[in-house]
């Protein structure tokens, strides 16, 4: 710069500079700046992306020569430009940094994915499982020839069963409640007429 021969201006160029080597090296309180992120959130949210809302998950500042501060964020995503000089605005709303150029990182988790995708995607596992010889050696048998399968053909039948009784029980249960009343049931009267059919054909004999 320029100044007149009088020397107007020097001071203040002199205070500007010593002010701004100041901010450059100052450092923001991490409590102090999450607090501003917060209330600044509450009241102009961030955009949505992917149906979802972004958030600030907390922010930091790394360096001091060149202010370097970094968003954690609940996404990934690419920031409009006016979001970031919106962000940039908030900082110096409560810390000017005078003559100080603020660089802003954004930082997110990657997509979360289920423990299957995550298991696919690495390929084939190297763990090395270790099996008594014995099973081993039974597993090699044709299913029909293990040991399990005749008990699991059992356990299987005695399922059936089981299940048949419960279909049949309610029926037999009605029959017998039928018959304690006094009303002969349908076994009863074919008996009947069976025995009555008997003694006609011996009497007539």
């Amino acid at each position: 710069h320029r100044f007149p021969p009088s020397g107007a201006g020097v001071d203040e160029a002199l205070d500007t500079a010593l002010e701004a080597l100041a901010w450059r090296r100052a450092r923001v309180p991490k409590r102090t700046l999450n607090e501003l992120f917060s209330r600044a959130t509450s009241l102009r949210p961030l955009p949505m992306v992917r149906g979802a809302r972004l958030k600030v998950q907390y922010a930091t500042q790394h360096d001091t020569e060149t202010p370097t501060f970094a968003l954690r964020l609940n996404r990934e995503a690419s920031l409009h430009p006016n979001d970031t000089r919106w962000i940039e605005r908030t900082i110096r709303s409560h810390w000017p940094f005078i003559a100080t150029p603020l660089r802003i990182l954004f930082k997110a988790d990657p997509p979360h994915r289920s423990r299957r995708h995550a298991l696919a995607a690495a390929g084939p596992s190297e763990r090395v499982i270790k099996m008594p010889k014995r099973k081993w050696d039974e597993m090699q048998k044709p299913f029909w020839r293990r040991r399990g399968f005749a008990r699991g053909g059992a356990a299987e039948g005695s399922a059936r069963t089981a299940q048949g009784s419960a279909r049949f029980g309610s029926a037999r249960s009605r029959s017998v409640a039928a018959g304690s009343k006094g009303r002969p049931t349908d076994r009863q009267s074919r008996r009947r007429d069976q025995d009555g059919e008997g003694r006609r054909r011996r009497a007539a004999s």
